[in-house]
């Protein structure tokens, strides 16, 4: 798939990023320097507690003056809407648990984001976006995968005692697919010893790479 348009959410649940928004930014290079050239918004979503994460990512959008939505500024006013008056929406409605929309919030979210490109397409087309040095950094924009499978280095590669290989993995669909996939099937992963107890051998949880 090369798609015209990719909606960029760093999701409130990621919110102990090591990497302070370089990840983030590294990214968005990434996907604008595909051959392409899709467009880019930036989707913040909004946590249980009224919070999310625009403050250390929208700097990156204003650098790269990149649209950006944030749905904490929709939806947050609504839930705290006096007795007597009329929201749109309660927290409760909007929210599956702490982290994630319920269906009627993933709705909202879609409404905030066609609102932003019908916006978007009333405005007189600007000039070209300059090239500007990074907010946070690109150290990340090169980043490519290396598993047992893909190796674009010609990379020696000693797994040591992780011989085998993880089938346990998390799944997920991918594009437009109604069956799941692994995420990382083709990796490496190292069995524990077994430990004896009482004459049996227990298995250890196995360590994976």
């Amino acid at each position: 798939m090369q798609p015209d348009l990719i909606i960029v959410e760093f999701a409130v649940n990621d919110e102990a990023d090591e990497t302070k928004g370089l990840m983030h930014e590294s990214l968005i290079q990434k996907i604008w320097s595909a051959p392409n050239e899709p467009a880019v918004v930036m989707l913040f979503s909004v946590f249980a507690n009224d919070w999310n994460l625009k403050d250390r990512l929208a700097p990156i959008g204003w650098r790269h003056e990149l649209p950006m939505v944030n749905v904490l500024d929709a939806v947050s006013p609504q839930f705290r809407v006096g007795v007597g008056e009329r929201s749109v929406i309660t927290r409760r409605q909007y929210f599956y648990d702490v982290f994630h929309p319920s269906n009627s919030g993933h709705r909202i979210m879609r409404d905030c984001l066609m609102y932003m490109l019908d916006r978007l397409d009333k405005q007189q087309e600007g000039p070209a976006p300059k090239e500007l040095a990074p907010y946070y950094g690109f150290d990340f924009a090169e980043t490519k995968l290396l598993d047992r499978s893909v190796n674009p280095f010609d990379a020696v590669i000693d797994p040591g005692c992780f011989t085998e290989t993880d089938t346990d993995l998390q799944s997920v669909p991918f594009d437009f697919e109604d069956v799941n996939t692994p995420e990382f099937p083709h990796n490496w992963k190292k069995r524990g010893r077994q430990a004896v107890h009482d004459g049996h051998h227990l298995p250890q949880h196995p360590a994976r790479f």
